[in-house]
């Protein structure tokens, strides 16, 4: 079978199609939200009322004040592990309430 010149591999196809802002904000969201509760913990999941993502900025408001600190005060590598997992710069700031 012949391959056409304008033919493109699926994963190209979805990145142009998700590269478009208004798609890939949902789609980070998503993916941010999800992120957060299989790599956080039982514990601190429970302690997570919410958690939104937009324009670059996560929002985590946390019940107990003790977590609330500590990820306060480990907001910069948070934001870092979150973007090196996902390989790009998706979160540009965390921000704890």
């Amino acid at each position: 079978m012949f391959k056409k010149n304008n033919e493109k591999k699926i994963g190209q196809n979805l990145k142009a199609i998700l590269g478009r802002k208004e798609l890939s904000s949902g789609y980070n969201q998503v993916r941010v939200k999800k992120w957060w509760e299989d790599s956080m913990g039982a514990l601190v999941k429970e302690q997570t009322k919410q958690v939104t993502f937009r324009d670059g900025v996560l929002r985590l408001n946390i019940e107990s004040a003790s977590l609330k600190s500590e990820l306060n005060m480990s907001r910069h590598q948070l934001k870092d592990q979150i973007n090196q997992y996902f390989g790009e710069e998706i979160v540009g700031k965390v921000e704890v309430y």
